[in-house]
């Protein structure tokens, strides 16, 4: 990869729908979170909350718009001549995903695309604050643990 450039991995989502048109998603890159901590010595989390609204739903091809709120946390440790030294840093995040998503007939699976423009504030262990931000684009497969409705297709 380019190095301005970023994978995200598997990611687990957990969305609690509110209704039909409206779910509250919270997203963790597990898979990128777990390989961080195990190839780096430092600790690393992070993690986001979406407030989902499914502007065509119910139906096979709904669009959506998600307005969210993320944390990112990062500790690192060493020794230097005899001193422990210790560097956190933290990052507030503010994205935006916004695509279409495919369900199947049952709701049991879909896949979607989408953009997520983000912005976010990083403060580093110097005590400085710096905005930055960026665009992902996301290809996304879910299952879904839902009890199929006639009325909803």
């Amino acid at each position: 990869l380019p190095e301005d450039m970023t994978l995200l991995l598997p990611t687990v989502e957990l969305k609690l729908f509110l209704s039909d048109q409206l779910s509250l998603d919270l997203s963790m890159p597990v898979v990128n979170v777990a390989l961080s901590n195990a190839l780096r010595d430092y600790f690393f989390v992070t993690g986001e909350a979406y407030l989902n609204f499914h502007a065509s739903a119910p139906s096979s091809m709904e669009l959506f718009v998600a307005p969210g709120i993320g944390f990112s946390y990062a500790r690192d440790s060493w020794e230097e001549n005899g001193i422990d030294v210790v560097e956190s840093a933290w990052a507030f995040h503010v994205p935006v995903r916004i695509g279409v998503e495919f369900n199947n007939a049952l709701r049991k699976f879909s896949w979607a695309i989408a953009m997520r423009p983000f912005f976010n504030l990083v403060h580093g262990h110097k005590g400085d604050i710096k905005p930055g931000g960026g665009v992902m684009l996301e290809l996304t497969f879910m299952t879904y643990g839902v009890s199929f409705r006639a009325d909803r297709y």
